[in-house]
């Protein structure tokens, strides 16, 4: 998990200096052709492995909230871990761009609701 979110965050300051939407970056790496631009193309995918993985681990945490499985107190506690900020900035921005119309909007609502993220969102 923290090599994910380095990962996530490392991504998110190298589109940052080049003034890269995080997600149109993103797409156009990951639709590049591995022959012709490998590194890209690895980049893309290495990208998207951490944000699956950051993804089921905040997705976990709302889904248990949700269905009171998971105590307000804990909820709070595991949501407020370490790089909750690239699950909005990253994640989320990724996740929109995968599926525009039906991405899970509630998870990241839940997990905003329970840190108290108001920074930018897709």
């Amino acid at each position: 998990m923290r090599d994910d979110l380095r990962k996530l965050r490392s991504w998110l300051c190298w589109c940052k200096k080049r003034g890269l939407d995080v997600a149109s970056e993103w797409k156009k790496q990951w639709e590049s052709d591995p022959k012709t631009h490998p590194e890209e193309y690895a980049e893309a995918r290495a990208v998207d492995a951490s944000r699956r993985r950051v993804s089921h681990f905040f997705g976990a945490i709302a889904e248990l909230n949700s269905q009171g499985l998971l105590g307000k107190h804990l909820a709070r506690v595991l949501a407020n871990y370490s790089g909750y900020v690239q699950f909005f900035q990253v994640v989320e921005h990724l996740e929109k761009i995968l599926n525009p119309t039906n991405y899970n909007k509630s998870h990241f609502d839940t997990i905003a609701s329970l840190t108290g993220y108001s920074g930018p969102r897709a």
